[in-house]
């Protein structure tokens, strides 16, 4: 029968300590909580776009997703939809839609998206989310990080939309919000005049 002596296994445990890839940084901050959120609330937000039908939004939400019911507000005659994502408190979205014409109100189309982000112990840059942002959508039309509290980057996507980021330092406890805010061209209300 064969054996192996406790030296060789040793030796050879360590050979393969040393040939195993070092942890690279990126992977590194992608494992920490901060920055999967970010990640997921990202790749949520780019499922959808305006304009899409109610119907749309509903196939594309993900199952594991969390809906409240369906609310009409009547100033502003529109239907709005929260949804929480169930394995994290951190992260949140709500939809808004504008109304069909008919004289039963129903929601129609997609006007405007948000998330909403908790970031603990400011677990992730401003810069980093921008990035992350960048990667996703493209280069920002605006970015603003001179106020002390609030940083703010803009990007112009499809549909003629614009998604805005607003990163808002927390102090206590501390951390950081971030809204992830897109919406679309205001349209004008029904009996206004455009402004000359």
């Amino acid at each position: 029968m064969f054996r192996i002596e406790r030296p060789v296994v040793v030796i050879l445990g360590l050979l393969l300590l040393a040939t195993a890839p070092a942890a690279s940084p990126a992977r590194e901050m992608a494992a920490t909580p901060g920055a999967k959120e970010t990640v997921d609330a990202i790749q949520f937000i780019k499922q959808f776009h305006i304009g899409m039908t109610y119907t749309e939004v509903q196939r594309s939400l993900p199952k594991a997703v969390e809906q409240d019911i369906l609310s009409y507000n009547a100033s502003e005659n529109v239907f709005m939809l929260g949804v929480d994502s169930p394995t994290t408190e951190n992260w949140s979205g709500y939809f808004i839609f504008d109304t069909g014409d008919a004289p039963t109100r129903r929601p129609e189309r997609l006007i405007e998206l948000t998330c909403s982000l908790t970031l603990r112990g400011r677990s992730e840059p401003f810069e980093s989310i921008v990035q992350k942002v960048s990667d996703a959508f493209g280069e920002p039309i605006e970015l603003n990080i001179s106020r002390a509290q609030i940083h703010q980057a803009g990007w112009q996507i499809p549909v003629q939309a614009v998604l805005t980021l607003e990163y808002t330092v927390v102090q206590n406890p501390g951390g950081a919000v971030v809204d992830f805010v897109i919406k679309g061209p205001k349209k004008p209300r029904p009996g206004s005049q455009p402004v000359a």
